[in-house]
């Protein structure tokens, strides 16, 4: 890592939280900026998806169910991996 990008990196990391995110998101939009159709799209699923959680007709989950389906299918992954 140049000494440029390290100064750089120092600097990210004493900066606040909200900053922070603001950079990296500054970062990854200058990569690929971001798609106003894809934006657009996504703003109005979410739009209907909040209209049918309104109307009660979204399918919910727990989320500590749902968090402790990911841990258990994760630690299997992780045990299949050692196990090869």
């Amino acid at each position: 890592m140049s000494k440029k990008l390290s100064d750089l990196a120092l600097q990210a990391q004493n900066l606040p939280l909200e900053e922070r995110i603001e950079l990296v998101e500054l970062i990854l939009d200058g990569l690929a900026p971001p798609d106003n159709e894809v934006e657009l799209a996504w703003g109005q699923e979410a739009q209907q998806r909040l209209e049918k959680l309104r109307r009660g007709e979204a399918e919910t989950f727990d989320a500590d169910a749902v968090l402790a389906d990911a841990r258990a299918s994760l630690q299997k992954s992780s045990l299949r991996r050692q196990r090869s």
